[in-house]
């Protein structure tokens, strides 16, 4: 069976090590990009480990294409992100009921939050002209970027995508089909690996947090692979070699077992709250399960009230950036009042409700 759907095939643990030793990695953009985002220390551990991979490091060209499109925009936005952010909580604590214990709560944080923004904006903004990120990745990637492609290369590769798109047959890129703009930018990066794989004879690691399904196998929620017809076309374009994707997050604890090279707890907790915590999935199994189990139509009915007032302004803050993550990190664990403990939200509305009753 193995050899009849090599796609399905699994390695064993000695298989998976000669693998790796034999391969090339490709950050995608959205990591690369992702370094404007994080706090200095997990930047610097990040930069570290591309460092000590520096030999099998190589960049599709369409990667290095987007990074530099994408940058100043991202520094740009981090330059205002601090004050919108303060903006957007005080709207959220004026929204909220002011005899509430949310309200409260939120009041006592104003202030601390204002000064650890203030203070986590100094250690993380770059400029656009003096940007250090970018220039550690020109050092490092240096000779190791793919070249343009020509004109027929890009007009036969635009031509595939559309035809895949037309016949809905699922590649990289399809999901980003109505996008005005760069459309098919990961079916070049797709394309791109290929052709480098097959030039280099070397095993793909593909580091991504894309996470959409026209990369990815799933189950439910959960990552499983790429896509099974992304490796079957892997393995027939270049004669059996091997691609695997993994996450940032999973992607560093790997080599971290292979390198032998141990990852600071911060630096695992911060990547893990850039993947879990600003998502509408985990905000609402931190809060709706809990008033499920809240007996009282009124609280139900008066979290649902304050919930439609406030959820816009969450929205807002809502955001990739490290100080952003912070917030909410903080708005999801709180111990700011004495005797009330360690609540997530919903549970602080079950607490104000028993306090009434």
């Amino acid at each position: 069976m193995k050899n009849t759907f090599p796609e399905f095939a699994r390695k064993t643990a000695e298989e998976h090590r000669k693998i790796w030793d034999n391969s090339l990695v490709i950050f995608d953009t959205n990591v690369l990009l992702s370094l404007y985002y994080y706090s200095p220390e997990t930047r610097k551990s990040i930069i570290e480990m591309m460092k000590r991979l520096k030999s099998r490091l190589w960049m599709p060209y369409q990667v290095g294409k987007e990074f530099y499109m994408g940058r100043v925009s991202i520094i740009q936005k981090l330059e205002t992100l601090p004050n919108n952010i303060i903006k957007d909580f005080d709207n959220l604590l004026n929204n909220a009921p002011k005899n509430s214990v949310f309200y409260r709560i939120l009041s006592s944080m104003s202030d601390k939050l204002q000064k650890d923004i203030e203070k986590e904006t100094k250690h993380s903004q770059q400029s656009i002209n003096d940007d250090k990120i970018l220039d550690t990745l020109e050092s490092i990637y240096n000779g190791r970027v793919g070249q343009p492609m020509t004109q027929d290369e890009c007009a036969a590769i635009d031509k595939e995508y559309k035809d895949n798109i037309a016949n809905k047959i699922c590649c990289p890129g399809f999901k980003d089909s109505k996008k005005e703009n760069n459309a098919a930018g990961d079916f070049y990066i797709w394309k791109q690996m290929l052709e480098k794989a097959k030039e280099t004879n070397k095993n793909v690691f593909f580091v991504t947090e894309d996470t959409k399904e026209d990369w990815w196998r799933k189950n439910g929620n959960k990552l499983i692979g790429p896509r099974p017809e992304l490796k079957q076309e892997f393995i027939k374009a270049t004669n059996g070699l091997f691609f695997q994707m993994y996450t940032l997050q999973k992607f560093i604890s790997i080599n971290s077992k292979y390198e032998k090279q141990p990852v600071n707890n911060k630096v695992e907790e911060e990547i893990k709250l850039n993947k879990d915590v600003l998502t509408k999935e985990f905000w609402d199994a931190h809060t709706l399960e809990v008033i499920d189990e809240i007996p009282s139509i009124d609280i139900k009915r008066h979290f649902n009230e304050l919930e439609h007032t406030i959820n816009p302004c969450i929205d807002k803050i809502y955001s990739d950036n490290y100080i952003a993550k912070k917030l909410m990190a903080a708005l999801k664990d709180i111990k700011p009042i004495e005797n009330l403990g360690s609540y997530p939200l919903a549970e602080i509305f079950a607490q104000e409700h028993k306090t009434k009753k």
